[in-house]
């Protein structure tokens, strides 16, 4: 019986030894966390800047892009690139020449890439693409401001 006790202690110390708490990972790029020690000026400026190389070739140079963050935080899911959804503006001589939705991946704090942009016009020709792009709860923000008059 004691050998029953003592092999039960054991084998429960044993256990206990292995089992570990797991550790939170540093945030990666653009993450939550990696956002907040970096400068939100600076990310601000980068993707601002993502845009404007976006849209610059097919519009013109000399094009000032604007944007409104459609969730507070970056989305990320796993160990993929952090998320975000923004609605656009695009202007050139202070004249609205583009506007629409975009997502765009954070690669590091400071350089992001644009992953899907939908023009107003197209979300207005077919709303039905959202679902396929966006998160469901931003969808009907999406659709309010694409139907809202142009800045």
């Amino acid at each position: 019986m004691n050998n029953v006790v003592a092999w039960a202690g054991v084998l429960i110390i044993g256990l206990a030894g292995g089992c570990v708490q797991p550790q939170a990972s540093p945030g990666g790029a653009g993450s939550p966390e990696a956002s907040a020690s970096s400068s939100p000026m600076a990310q601000n400026a980068a993707l601002a800047e993502a845009l404007n190389n976006y849209l610059a070739p097919s519009l013109g140079a000399d094009l000032r892009v604007e944007y409104a963050l459609l969730r507070d935080i970056p989305t990320q899911v796993g160990v993929a690139v952090p998320k975000y959804y923004v609605w656009f503006v695009a202007r050139q001589q202070g004249q609205v020449v583009a506007e629409g939705a975009a997502r765009i991946a954070a690669l590091s704090d400071d350089e992001f890439t644009i992953l899907n942009l939908v023009s107003r016009s197209d979300i207005l020709d077919d709303p039905a693409q959202l679902e396929r792009i966006f998160p469901t709860a931003l969808v009907p923000d999406i659709e309010r401001r694409a139907t809202a008059e142009s800045p």
